[in-house]
């Protein structure tokens, strides 16, 4: 039986001992996949992280719904952390002829409940909504893909600040992409690769510059990420 591992080391430039390392590990139980991640940081700490995903039949239909909804249970278990226990709906409707996703999450151990919401405009356009009950704000971005290029603005009500973000597709397997955040003001560049010699192994090189400080040295972060199979 084959078993599909991932392997991320991530370092920091800033501070070249903090290295990060990932194990993850899926099983499969009862045809439900359960995903295992052992994070090691700078041998401080141990922390375990589990989740899986179930299916089931509500016992009682919504009027509104047609049919039995799939419902999605996700929990996490962390050493020096608060257990989570995370409750995942979801619902595909039809808003004026065009594909309407809802998202429906909540948090116990946070006690957050959020919605979020994505409707396909045409093939290269969407608009997607994103609303905290626990403080009333909302987040609002429109995205646009045409060829390898796709352009994102997005509004936070909560804090009234616009930020953008920008990537490019480039050659095979190569990502470039841009930000800005105007409440923070900070400005992010990220590179992403596949190796050319090895299809499970993908490279990650991103610089963050806060620009409310002045001119300074960026935030420097090499990541690297290798599957493999036992």
């Amino acid at each position: 039986m084959s078993q599909r591992r991932k392997l991320v080391t991530t370092g920091h430039f800033v501070d070249p001992k903090a290295v990060e390392k990932k194990m993850k590990k899926k099983v499969e139980v009862c045809g439900q996949v359960i995903l295992f991640t052992i994070i090691n940081a700078n041998l401080q700490f141990l922390k375990i992280r589990s989740n899986f995903s179930c299916s089931f039949p509500f016992p009682r239909v919504p009027t509104w719904e047609r049919d039995r909804d799939i419902g999605i249970a996700t929990y996490t278990i962390a050493v020096h952390s608060v257990q989570d226990v995370r409750f995942l709906f979801t619902k595909n409707l039809n808003m004026l002829e065009r594909p309407l996703n809802l998202t429906y999450t909540h948090a116990m151990s946070e006690n957050r409940t959020l919605l979020n919401g994505t409707l396909e405009l045409d093939s290269a356009s969407k608009l997607s909504a994103n609303y905290a009950f626990h403080s009333g704000n909302c987040k609002l971005k429109y995205s646009y893909a045409h060829g390898g290029t796709t352009l994102e603005p997005s509004y936070d009500f909560g804090n009234k600040s616009l930020d953008l973000e920008a990537s490019q597709r480039i050659l095979e397997g190569n990502l470039i992409r841009a930000s800005y955040k105007t409440s923070s003001k900070t400005l992010g560049l990220e590179w992403s690769s596949n190796s050319k010699h090895n299809k499970n192994l993908r490279f990650k090189v991103s610089a963050l510059l806060e620009l409310a400080k002045g001119l300074h040295m960026p935030i420097l972060n090499a990541e690297s990420i290798w599957d493999f199979s036992l």
